[in-house]
């Protein structure tokens, strides 16, 4: 009976040591796959990990040593100054309006699409009054690639606030 339980003991001793290896050596192995990989270039070692090549870590709220920025300050050295007798007195000429708005039509865009993104509505009066403005023949045939004009709403529907 001794025997058996010395021979049990030590079949265990043998099956845990066995299990350690092999642990260790995968250890090992994947230990020495990841130097090959950083040798090669493929991964890079981060503090926040391994990373792939082509990917980066973002580290936000790390310090830069530089003094921080007080927005009054930031604020102030933005302000225009004029020297006292030089303060503009505000007669400055109307604002020329802007012009129209171009945009090259994507794979898959509408007209209708475009000036419901663009104007918010996509009215069947607007659509007509816009394909009008680009001489598009058919407002259900645009070409991808094109470039559309957008003028100001009004300009386009001829109304008036």
């Amino acid at each position: 009976m001794r025997t058996l339980i010395v021979l049990l003991l030590l079949a265990s001793g043998f099956g845990l040591a066995a299990l350690w290896q092999s642990r260790h050596v995968n250890e090992l192995r994947a230990d020495q796959r990841a130097a090959w990989e950083q040798s090669d270039g493929e991964v890079a070692e981060t503090e926040s990990g391994m990373l792939a090549e082509g990917w980066a870590a973002v580290i936000v709220g790390a310090p830069s040593g530089a003094d921080p920025l007080l927005v009054e300050s930031l604020l102030e050295s933005r302000a225009p100054s004029f020297p006292p007798d030089e303060v503009p007195d505000g007669d400055f000429e109307e604002a020329t309006p802007l012009g129209d708005f171009e945009m090259e039509v994507q794979p898959g865009q509408t007209l209708s699409g475009i000036a419901e993104a663009h104007y918010g509505t996509a009215s069947n009066r607007l659509v007509q009054a816009l394909a009008a403005y680009n001489e598009i023949e058919d407002p259900n045939t645009l070409r991808s690639g094109a470039w559309v004009l957008l003028p100001e709403l009004e300009r386009l529907t001829g109304e008036q606030n």
